[in-house]
């Protein structure tokens, strides 16, 4: 999930995601001068050496109460609205794969049926 933000230096790309047992995943992008997002190193729940915190501050250039109150928000607020649309967009991913199932069978039932039919009128 991708969320646009505006603080205190500039406006800033904040990607989230979940990964297992990586835990939360945060990516901060701001954006520069020339209007595009410098994507940096993504900061990983179980496998950073610094908080969250830090890392915003460092690479957002914020100050560090700004960026305590920013991770405070990501890692709290943020999660259940995260949950809520990443089932939904898996809902919606679902409901895609199920159409194009049914079609690619449908298809191919369709195909399987012109190959009898040929073959029937051929040996006729």
């Amino acid at each position: 999930m991708r969320r646009l933000l505006r603080t205190s230096v500039g406006e800033s790309l904040i990607e989230l995601d979940r990964l297992g047992a990586l835990g939360w995943t945060v990516n901060a992008a701001p954006f520069g001068t020339d209007g595009w997002a410098d994507e940096g190193q993504s900061w990983m729940e179980e496998h950073s050496d610094e908080p969250l915190e830090q890392y915003l501050a460092r690479h957002l250039g914020v100050p560090l109460q700004e960026a305590r109150e920013l991770a405070e928000e990501i890692l709290g607020p943020w999660g259940p609205d995260w949950e809520r649309r990443s089932r939904e967009e898996r809902r919606e991913a679902k409901r895609l794969l199920w159409v194009l199932l049914t079609v690619g069978g449908v298809v191919v039932m369709l195909a399987a049926l012109g190959v009898a039919l040929a073959i029937w009128l051929l040996v006729d």
